[in-house]
């Protein structure tokens, strides 16, 4: 039995250069990314000090907090999956 890896080769090698070609629109995600998930965290604490400071409903504080985290962050998810260079593009 002769098997002929050629085509698994260029399988690779496709896939390869698409993941190379991809690396730079990762890079720009993760930097978004973290840019939201920093201005979560920084909500959360103003939050967090606004609560403390007048020192009454602290545990409102600590889930309002939380929650705004969790909706920058959920807008984070979806801008980078709205955007255009997230869909594939490989002709049809």
């Amino acid at each position: 039995m002769n098997f002929d890896m050629s085509a698994a080769l260029a399988s690779l090698q496709g896939m390869a250069i698409g993941f190379i070609r991809q690396l730079l629109y990762i890079a720009i995600a993760l930097l978004v990314f973290a840019v939201f998930y920093m201005g979560a965290r920084l909500t959360r604490r103003v939050i967090r000090h606004f609560t403390e400071k007048r020192r009454k409903h602290r545990n409102v504080g600590l889930v309002l907090g939380r929650l705004a985290e969790g909706a920058l962050l959920l807008v984070a998810c979806w801008l980078r999956s709205s955007s255009p260079c997230h869909r594939s593009s490989r002709p049809s």
